[in-house]
């Protein structure tokens, strides 16, 4: 299995709710977009990871193969993902 994760931050002015609502009934619609993904995991983050990074939000986009993962790193670069300005996507 392949992992890529993507840690996200609530941009100023939003509430807690309204981002779950954005990253719930939005966000997540777009992500089943991407071909061969697998699964989705989010998990929130409790404190700060270290100075200059801090996340409210993990996410873990499952392929099941790394030939599975390219593929759907070749389509994303095709059709980008909009955060619609309600956050700023750092990925690793």
């Amino acid at each position: 299995m392949i992992k890529a994760i993507i840690g996200y931050n609530i941009e100023p002015g939003m509430t807690e709710i309204e981002y779950d609502h954005w990253l719930r009934n939005i966000h997540v619609l777009d992500l089943k977009k991407i071909p061969e993904l697998r699964r989705i995991v989010f998990n929130t983050v409790k404190k700060k990871i270290r100075d200059g990074l801090n996340f409210y939000r993990i996410a873990e986009l499952h392929f099941d193969t790394l030939a599975h993962y390219e593929t759907a790193v070749v389509w994303r670069l095709k059709h980008p993902v909009s955060a619609g300005g309600k956050n700023r996507f750092n990925s690793t």
